[in-house]
Parts: C-alpha cells; structure tokens; sequence
C-alpha cells in the first residue's frame, strides 16, 4: 500500500464550470440579478439536464462585455 505524503499536494485545477450559486458569490450578485443576466442575454449560461451552469469561458465572456461597456 502506497502512503501519501503531507508535503505533496495536488496541483490547483482551474474551474471549468459553476453552478448559478457559486457564480453569483464569486460576483457578489443577488440571485435574482444574475437570472435577470442570463434573461436579458448579458450573460450565457448552459443547461444540462436541468441543471444550468456557467462555464469558464462564459464567465470571460461576462467579463469581458462589462469591462466594454464600462469603457463607453
């Protein structure tokens, strides 16, 4: 039997998706702001099955469309 080793950790993985929840508290949105987001098409999100997300890259796509706007 292998041990692990207390000083070895896992390389940290970048998150390729969220949940609406993890989403909004990595903005600090209010739920029902960011359901108006992805109503008015500000922000994309996918669903599977009936679980809608947010991927990584429609996250720097939400990003990227603000800091536009705010450039105006």
């Amino acid at each position: 039997m292998s041990k692990t080793n207390a000083n070895h950790s896992l390389p940290e993985v970048e998150k390729q998706a969220f949940s609406i929840e993890e989403w909004r508290a990595r903005w600090g949105f209010g739920r029902n702001f960011t359901y108006d987001l992805i109503a008015s098409g500000k922000l994309k999100s996918t669903k599977l099955g009936r679980k809608r997300i947010i991927t990584a890259r429609q996250d720097r796509e939400f990003a990227d469309t603000i800091e536009a706007e705010a450039k105006q």
